[in-house]
C-alpha cells in the first residue's frame, strides 16, 4: 500500500481542515508540491506582487 501524507505548516491547520487544501503530499519518498501563493496566516493573499513573491519564497521579514 501507498504510504501518503499532507504536509502543510502547524499554524495552517485549521485551513486544512476547512478546505482540505495541502500545499504539498509526501508519497514513496517524493514531495508533490502545488503552486504556492505568498499569503497570510489566515490564507488571504499578500497584498502586491512583490510581497506575495517574498512571502512564497519564505524571506525572513515578510509576513
Amino acid at each position: 500500500m501507498t504510504s501518503r501524507d499532507v504536509v502543510f505548516l502547524p499554524e495552517r491547520q485549521a485551513l486544512y481542515e476547512r478546505n482540505r487544501y495541502s500545499p504539498a503530499v509526501r508519497s514513496n519518498g517524493f514531495l508533490f508540491v502545488s503552486g504556492q501563493v505568498g499569503s497570510l496566516k489566515d490564507g488571504s493573499p499578500q497584498q502586491g506582487l512583490k510581497e506575495q513573491v517574498r512571502q512564497a519564497a519564505g524571506v525572513p521579514g515578510s509576513q
